[in-house]
């Protein structure tokens, strides 16, 4: 679940396979549907078989609501929305022949963070049109970085209250490392360099989530969630949830995580958790904060 705010919808892959669906945050209504993959279902050679089809796996939107990036199979499209939706770029294998994990977009600038299971963290940037080299606009991978050959997941940029710098933050199977923007220009590409690593003793139990506020980083791994602190690199309480899904609240330093059956609101401000048990909690699979700067008519069944 996306929230995409110049349409005020949210933006849903749980509907008919290759499409996105637009869902109106005021009333609930379908908008719209986008056919992302643009390809009829492929009959099999015999009625048995299942049908071959390309579903979406991944997909996100940058600040700004102006790009939307989805993966494929072995797809990444790039889609210009103003308006509209206009295919950009389309990678075929942009982790090689490993699956894609996460993507991110930079907060302030055109750059996309990709991980996968090739063991590298990817920064691609935008590359703008030059009408006197005839050059189209389109994104490009910019640098690759990789810790100890271990599959990459979980993204996080973050900027620290003491630092101008806005730094991305990376997990390693059960590792999270830290890599500072040495440029640190919005109109310059970047170029990071290796800062540090909050590490967790136990490799079978790998990063899922890295959340950050308050100059604090919550690493949910598979079975427990660690608390840091970004500005000594000090560990400092450790929980016992399972997270399976979260959703950060922008205006606030409240975040919803799920765990199972329950349901916290942990607060990375005075670090006070409000917890709710119910028997759906275990079911959310995606979740997102709704603005709510107007009354809703949008009642949930």
């Amino acid at each position: 679940i996306h929230a995409f705010n110049c349409q005020q919808a949210l933006v849903m892959n749980s509907g008919k396979p290759d499409y996105l669906q637009f869902t109106s945050i005021d009333n609930g209504k379908l908008l719209y549907n986008l056919d992302i993959v643009g390809e009829n279902y492929v009959s099999p050679n015999e009625i048995a078989e299942q049908c071959i089809f390309t579903d979406i796996k991944r997909l996100t939107i940058d600040p700004t609501d102006t790009w939307l990036v989805t993966f494929e199979e072995h797809f990444g499209n790039f889609y210009q929305t103003n308006n509209q939706f206009e295919l950009n770029t389309s990678i075929t294998y942009p982790h090689g022949q490993e699956t894609l994990n996460q993507m991110l977009f930079h907060p302030n600038k055109l750059e996309l963070a990709i991980t996968g299971n090739d063991g590298f963290v990817k920064v691609w940037t935008f590359v703008q049109e030059n009408p006197i080299t005839k050059r189209v606009s389109h994104w490009r991978c910019l640098s690759g970085h990789t810790h100890r050959s271990y599959s990459s997941f979980a993204l996080c940029y973050y900027k620290l209250s003491t630092s101008e710098n806005i730094n991305l933050c990376c997990s390693f199977e059960h590792l999270v490392t830290v890599w500072i923007d040495t440029i640190n220009d919005l109109n310059e590409e970047s170029r990071y360099e290796y800062s540090r690593c909050f590490a967790h003793i136990d490799r079978k139990n790998p990063v899922e989530h890295v959340i950050y506020n308050c100059d604090k980083i919550l690493v949910c791994h598979k079975t427990l969630a660690n608390l840091w602190n970004c500005l000594n690199g000090q560990f400092i309480k450790s929980f016992s949830w399972h997270v399976h899904a979260f959703a950060k609240n922008p205006r606030s330093s409240f975040i919803a995580l799920f765990d199972k059956s329950f349901l916290h609101f942990y607060s990375f401000s005075d670090g006070k958790c409000h917890s709710r048990k119910g028997s759906l909690f275990r079911r959310v699979t995606a979740a997102a904060y709704i603005p709510n700067d107007k009354p809703s008519s949008f009642v949930p069944l």
